[in-house]
């Protein structure tokens, strides 16, 4: 059941996450301004993603609340504090500068998979990972290429609280996502109970960060039009995709879906503009191409492998360390 959600949930995450600048850009006003509040949209994705989770586990019976849930609010938390750290940042750098670095977020993914998950990688899929990194910052150069205005090397800038905020966006990010994953998968709970907890955390913290950052209630829908409830819906599907994914799958399966993604809204861009896909861009499509197929071939480490094992295991996406039975260690052990 879970693998056919996840073969149906993939391409729709990847259609949504492709589509998103194009969507955001769609909204811009005559001045290139986005005219609605980040942190009423965020509060909104948060409050929708919740809703939907409860609707789907309304027939659990399997509800309980206790003590150790305040885990939950670990990456809501973080998750709460990237998404304005995100508009923070960009007024110590250019955006293009804040673009290319945020593909360090494959790294830091990777560095708190292995750290907290302790897993392990062949040389061959740290290969493949490489070129997955590498390919997604060269796809983010290539789409320069198609806004000329907003490439102008002269204009390329970065503070050394620019260079700091960076650092530790990045690695927050990776720590929410797999800190997700650990009580996810620790957790035998239904993935929609663990959601509610997830996401009544993270609408807590955005409404008051919202009502901080709103100068009065009458501004929280203020720019706000079918565009805009069109990006809190599919955002929110896409949230609830991504979860699915971290409990059911990895999060490595879901950098692979985030580059994939990247090559597509890229493409989107390409096509509305008239433009002709650039020779980087081809390029970063052949190397996520190439490190899909180079890790999900990739055999396991004959020494890893438990004793009783009589078939030589294939790690795929969706779960790079078939060979390890063992389960995930606790949050309190791992983080």
């Amino acid at each position: 059941m879970a693998s056919m959600a996840l073969v149906g949930g993939v391409p729709v995450a990847v259609a949504i996450t492709g589509t998103h600048s194009f969507l955001l850009a769609l909204t811009k006003d005559d001045t290139g301004r986005i005219p609605f509040s980040s942190a009423s949209v965020v509060l909104l994705q948060e409050t929708t993603k919740l809703l939907i989770s409860i609707a789907f586990s309304l027939s659990s019976r399997t509800w309980s609340v206790s003590t150790s849930d305040w885990v939950y609010l670990v990456p809501s938390l973080c998750y709460a504090l990237n998404n304005n750290a995100a508009i923070l940042l960009q007024r110590h750098m250019d955006s293009a500068t804040f673009q290319v670095l945020c593909n360090f977020k494959t790294v830091t993914t990777v560095l708190c998979f292995y750290l907290l998950l302790r897993r392990t990688f062949t040389p061959r899929k740290w290969l493949a990972l490489l070129i997955l990194f590498l390919s997604g910052t060269l796809n983010t150069v290539s789409g320069f290429q198609l806004h000329a205005t907003e490439w102008n090397p002269a204009s390329v800038f970065i503070t050394p609280i620019g260079v700091v905020g960076m650092l530790l966006y990045c690695f927050n990010s990776g720590f929410a996502s797999v800190y997700s994953e650990v009580i996810m998968k620790r957790n035998p709970e239904p993935f929609f109970v663990q959601s509610i907890k997830l996401y009544f955390g993270g609408a807590v913290i955005n409404a008051v960060l919202a009502a901080i950052s709103l100068h009065s209630p009458a501004d929280f829908f203020t720019g706000f039009s079918d565009l805009t409830w069109a990006i809190i819906l599919t955002q929110a599907i896409n949230g609830i995709i991504y979860g699915y994914v971290i409990k059911h799958a990895s999060n490595i399966l879901r950098l692979f879906i985030v580059a994939v993604s990247m090559l597509l809204a890229t493409a989107t861009s390409a096509v509305v503009l008239g433009a002709h896909l650039s020779f980087p861009f081809l390029c970063s499509a052949a190397g996520v191409l190439a490190a899909i197929v180079l890790f999900n071939t990739a055999a396991g480490d004959p020494k890893q492998k438990p004793k009783h094992s009589k078939h030589n295991h294939r790690n795929t996406l969706s779960n790079p360390n078939a060979h390890h039975h063992s389960p995930p260690p606790s949050p309190t052990k791992t983080v």
